[in-house]
């Protein structure tokens, strides 16, 4: 499930549609691409429904103007003394 990086990092409920309907799924805050959000209950209708299984893939939305340029800089400078292994 495709979500931002405000929603990733601040946490948020948003509208997922499933097989048992739309349902609203709050993000945790601090979440982290590859993560799973299980469900319960949720998933395909059988005798009992099983679980559904969200996983997490923030995508980066485009610099395509000078606020989100300008929001860039910003987050680049707050979190300037971060250390992020790579």
């Amino acid at each position: 499930m495709n979500i931002t990086p405000w929603e990733a990092a601040l946490g948020e409920k948003i509208n997922v549609s499933t097989p048992a309907g739309t349902l609203g799924v709050t993000i945790p805050k601090n979440s982290k691409s590859g993560s799973n959000l299980r469900l319960k209950g949720k998933g395909i209708p059988a005798k009992q429904a099983g679980d559904l299984y969200l996983t997490l893939n923030i995508v980066n939305p485009d610099v395509s103007n000078d606020a989100s340029i300008q929001a860039y800089e910003q987050l680049k400078q707050a979190f300037a003394d971060t250390n992020i292994s790579r």
